[in-house]
């Protein structure tokens, strides 16, 4: 699948990991949305790449992931090695 970027993200006391990681790909879309419509990055999350498109497609790729299999579902159904 390849490399994500590293993020600090807040987290509230009552959160899951799922909230977390909601918030990681909320921030990374951002990141995403901005750069394939030119929009400044200033007051967004830094990404450790280039603001390129192809970048932004990688990542985008990345964050369907995450979205689809680990936030947008009941966290009971994934498997644990914990």
């Amino acid at each position: 699948m390849g490399d994500l970027p590293p993020a600090y993200l807040a987290f509230e006391q009552g959160d899951t990991w799922q909230d977390a990681l909601a918030g990681y790909v909320t921030e990374m879309q951002e990141w995403v949305d901005a750069v394939r419509n030119g929009d400044p990055l200033d007051e967004l999350i830094p990404v450790n790449v280039a603001p390129t498109r192809e970048h932004a497609d990688m990542l985008a790729t990345r964050v369907a992931f995450l979205r689809d299999r680990l936030v947008e579902v009941d966290p009971e159904s994934i498997e644990s090695d914990v």
